[in-house]
């Protein structure tokens, strides 16, 4: 479940990446095969940088080097 701390964070990310201003070196670097992404409230979500609508759970399966995806670091405390 995402936290409010967790909210602010994906917040911020989204931020960054609609007024496409540069990543501030707080990177977390994962590799999956597949990836389930679940919020407690309905999220925007996008497909090559266009908008495709809202959802509570998001399943990624990307090929092996072909994702790039950014996000922000882990809440602390």
């Amino acid at each position: 479940m995402l936290t409010a701390r967790g909210l602010a964070g994906w917040t911020r990310l989204a931020a960054r990446v609609l007024l496409r201003r540069p990543a501030d070196g707080q990177m977390t670097t994962l590799q999956f095969r597949n990836l389930t992404v679940t919020a407690d409230r309905e999220q925007p979500w996008e497909l090559d940088g266009e908008v495709m609508g809202g959802t509570r759970r998001l399943m990624v399966t990307a090929q092996p080097g072909r994702l790039l995806l950014r996000v922000p670091p882990p809440a602390e405390g």
